[in-house]
């Protein structure tokens, strides 16, 4: 009897043990059907330039080749001419007169030109003459709507002549102002045609150190020309 006892005590002792490990709580579920949680949106991209906005006319670093129409008293971009005429006399004129605008800040313009022209008299009024100028100017371009603006420009020149015939020489320089007011049409991209009022006059002109009378043009002048960079 005693040992049944103590056979009995045994497996009571046995049993809470793993009585007790039966009665440990669950492990925490997890719950795997939860929504992810959200991915963060990428930051929007910056909306683009329009087109041509970049490229439109007077943006800081355009530079503006352009040529005057009609040249005036001045040289042309480029001419060679060769004239006769009955009486026997003949001139060849050989000029060249580059003229280049950059814009410094957006519409504000600077630049100018530089020319050569040479004359040769043949026939009975033999001789040569010659013209170097140089012109600095500033403007500035005001947009009046797509295809369309005003760009008033304002130069100070310098002209120097020599002149050559039947074994006499002379020589001289004027300093003119120059002032023109073009509306520019944009019929498309890096292109323009203009026309507007200008005015010329010189402030001071001297032959041989001596002044002499000074002249005034003014009118329509035309203007072609063309534009690169941005």
């Amino acid at each position: 009897m005693e040992r049944i006892s103590g056979l009995a005590a045994l497996s009571l002792m046995l049993a809470v043990p793993a009585m007790a490990q039966d009665a440990a709580p669950p492990p925490p579920v997890v719950e795997t059907g939860a929504p992810p949680a959200p991915t963060p949106m990428p930051a929007p991209m910056p909306a683009a330039a329009p087109a041509g906005a970049m490229d439109a006319f007077g943006s800081v670093g355009q530079m503006v080749i352009s040529a005057d129409l009609p040249f005036q008293n001045e040289a042309p971009v480029l001419v060679i001419a060769h004239e006769s005429n009955s009486m026997g006399g003949s001139a060849t004129v050989v000029g060249i007169q580059p003229s280049l605008d950059y814009f410094v800040a957006p519409n504000i313009s600077v630049g100018g030109e530089v020319g050569i022209a040479y004359t040769t008299l043949g026939g009975g009024a033999s001789g040569s003459n010659t013209v170097l100028a140089v012109e600095v100017r500033a403007g500035y371009n005001l947009p009046l709507g797509d295809m369309l603006s005003l760009w008033p420009r304002v130069g100070i020149g310098y002209s120097h002549s020599s002149s050559s015939s039947g074994g006499m020489s002379s020589s001289g320089y004027s300093v003119p102002l120059d002032v023109s007011v073009p509306f520019l049409f944009h019929p498309g991209s890096h292109f323009f045609l203009g026309a507007g009022p200008m005015i010329t006059t010189e402030l001071v002109n001297k032959v041989e150190g001596v002044s002499v009378g000074k002249s005034t043009d003014y009118g329509v002048q035309g203007l072609i020309g063309g534009y690169f960079g941005s």
